[in-house]
């Protein structure tokens, strides 16, 4: 097959699991072009392929969005009398950029009678390209990966409502987003479970040793932001640092670096926090095999932001590490709770530590578990996994839990 792929940003190193879905593909001797809205200066993932084409396309002018404006946003307001209520508590954010690319979309047009399928990823972009729908028999599919299923909806019930109409197939992660997207207007019938694909050779086996003397290293990777659940876990370590020797660095950057931190000095933590900034996959891959246990409490946003389901919570997985989350969005449809890890409650640092505490306390169970993980991973989620179910996605094989 020759698949399209809509991106906004790419290279974007936060975003391995879309490099390998276009790896799955490539290596089933698929040819995928990329097109995307804006270049980065991040390095490319490892995982990414050599595509058979990457193209940038021009950048918006206030006339393309003075059209978006003219041809949805007018109707939109006189469908919703709510609307313009939205727009004045949310400004932007309420806003749907449909169409919005219309008039910087002729690479793809040119060459859209080539392609089997058209897949955008993220709700925004499919919602920006939704036109391409009517301009072929392929299969027009829109994955959703989180925020554009959560928050984006709590912003404006209806952003996606045409996009519904027009798509094919919407991808979601787990059972919560399905909901979500039927409850906000998507037929059922058109949403198609997917899992996020991971490429386990980069993330060799190596569960931690249960016999070593030096300090229990703990690991988070994230960006530091509210959904993140960061204080929760600092809230917990204040306490268990008494009892034990607890090493716990934090890889990410984001808007609450200066925040935790503060709480990091408050709490006494200095000597057991490190906040080492930003870190690319092959680095964050490297401090996981340095680790013991891996920590990530998300949690919903005041904003109403949601995870679907955290690559990195899998590649911890794929490594042995054992794991400690929480009971939120697609978490538990990725992490078995008391056989790959642990799930709490969400802002529950009582609940986090006893998990910790559980663990900490029986390191000769720590190789089970991790074990476990990896088997989870290489069952769902490899490569070839989830190459099966995007073919299908793309031959109109679809609806339901593949």
């Amino acid at each position: 097959m020759y698949v399209a792929f809509l991106l906004k940003k790419y290279p974007k190193s936060s975003e391995t699991f879309i490099a390998n879905q276009a790896r799955a593909l490539v290596e089933r001797g698929h040819s995928v072009d990329i097109y995307a809205q804006k270049r980065t200066s991040d390095r490319p993932p490892d995982t990414t392929p050599a595509a058979n084409d990457i193209i940038y396309l021009e950048s918006i002018s206030s006339s393309d969005k003075a059209a978006s404006i003219l041809g949805t946003q007018i109707p939109a307001l006189l469908r919703h009398p709510e609307y313009p209520l939205r727009v004045l508590r949310y400004g932007t954010g309420a806003v749907p950029q449909t169409d919005l690319w219309r008039r910087r979309s002729d690479p793809i047009r040119h060459r859209i009678e080539e392609y089997d399928a058209i897949h955008a990823h993220y709700g925004p972009v499919g919602n920006a390209f939704q036109f391409l729908a009517s301009e072929t028999e392929a299969p027009f599919v829109t994955s959703f990966y989180g925020y554009d299923a959560s928050e984006l909806l709590e912003k404006n019930p209806w952003r996606y409502e045409s996009l519904f109409d027009s798509a094919d197939v919407i991808g979601s992660l787990s059972s919560e987003m399905d909901e979500e997207l039927v409850r906000h207007g998507c037929p059922s019938e058109k949403v198609t479970r997917f899992p996020l694909p991971v490429d386990t050779r980069a993330f060799q086996l190596s569960p931690p040793a249960s016999d070593c003397d030096k300090p229990l290293q703990l690991l988070s990777a994230c960006r530091l932001v509210e959904k993140k659940g960061i204080k929760y876990v600092l809230e917990a370590l204040e306490s268990l640092k008494t009892d034990y020797e607890i090493e716990y660095r934090i890889a990410g950057d984001g808007p609450l670096r200066d925040d935790l931190e503060r709480q990091t000095s408050e709490r006494g933590l200095g000597d057991v926090v490190e906040f080492l900034g930003w870190k690319e996959s092959d680095e964050i891959a490297r401090l996981m095999a340095d680790s013991d246990i891996f920590v990530q409490t998300s949690t919903t946003s005041t904003e109403g932001d949601k995870e679907g389901t955290p690559t990195v919570l899998l590649e911890a997985q794929a490594r042995g590490l054992p794991v400690v989350s929480t009971w939120h969005a697609g978490i538990p449809e990725i992490v078995d709770d008391g056989s790959s890890g642990l799930l709490v409650p969400e802002r529950d640092s009582e609940a986090i530590k006893s998990a910790l505490e559980e663990l900490l306390s029986e390191p000769t169970k720590w190789e089970k578990i991790g074990r476990n993980g990896r088997k989870l991973v290489e069952t769902r989620h490899s490569l070839d996994a989830v190459a099966d179910i995007l073919e299908k996605m793309y031959t109109g094989v679809h609806g339901g839990e593949l």
